[in-house]
């Protein structure tokens, strides 16, 4: 489900702001095109376009949320966006999926049961909004590669989106049976939260809520904002 990051240190470089004076630049991106070259929109709005890689075995699938080490060679003059010829250094998976709503949930023909969610624990060990996306550090304990994480929306008090009220996120996790003893190394996982957005509104605050081995409950909270594409650094969550 998960693909380990190597660089553990590779987080914090993502935090910063990329410089055209530093040789390599890290950021979060999702990747587009059917065909050579592909491209990667980044979560701070500018556009990479790939001309060349130094990842080994490098494979590219549209739609996919990647963490990604790349080198500018050049900007693309008169662009509509800001627009890079880069070089990929590395190019790093991240787990992403579509949110699940509560109404979704349950024993009815066609729902999703709570079992198949799961009852098991999971570690947040940070969070951060980034363009339209959530960002999570995780750990769970399994020792199942296949183990599933979904995050679930309380969809259930139909005006509150419309009231702009707090989202509440919960976020579950199945093990498949393969519960284990010591929680796995740190994961990265990516979920879009632009649908919790109602217009009129531009922003609606979040709280992230997970059970952790302890059986305690944890949470964080924030404001994710629709127009955070304009900001080039994470924003980070509380506690």
């Amino acid at each position: 489900m998960f693909i380990t990051l190597a660089v553990t240190a590779l987080w914090f470089a993502a935090c910063t702001t990329p410089s055209p004076e530093t040789g390599y630049h890290v950021g979060w991106g999702v990747i587009e095109g059917g065909e050579s070259p592909f491209s990667l929109k980044m979560d701070n709005g500018s556009l990479l376009v790939i001309l060349s890689t130094l990842a080994p075995n490098l494979k590219l699938d549209s739609g996919k949320r990647v963490i990604v080490n790349y080198t500018v060679i050049e900007p693309v003059t008169n662009a509509a966006t800001p627009t890079y010829n880069v070089r990929v250094n590395m190019l790093y998976k991240v787990f992403s999926e579509p949110l699940l709503a509560q109404s979704d949930i349950g024993d009815d023909e066609g729902k999703i049961s709570e079992d198949t969610l799961g009852y098991d624990p999971i570690r947040v060990n940070w969070a951060n909004f980034s363009g339209e996306f959530l960002n999570l550090g995780v750990q769970i304990w399994t020792g199942n590669v296949n183990a599933k994480v979904n995050l679930v929306y309380d969809d259930t008090e139909n005006d509150a989106a419309i009231r702009g009220d707090t989202a509440f996120l919960t976020l579950r996790h199945n093990a498949l049976g393969s519960l284990a003893a010591r929680p796995t190394n740190e994961q990265y996982a990516s979920f879009p939260l632009s649908g919790l957005v109602v217009p009129p509104n531009t922003e609606r605050p979040v709280k992230l809520i997970w059970t952790d081995d302890t059986k305690k409950s944890f949470s964080r909270t924030g404001i994710f904002r629709l127009n955070a594409t304009a900001v080039a650094d994470p924003v980070t969550l509380g506690e």
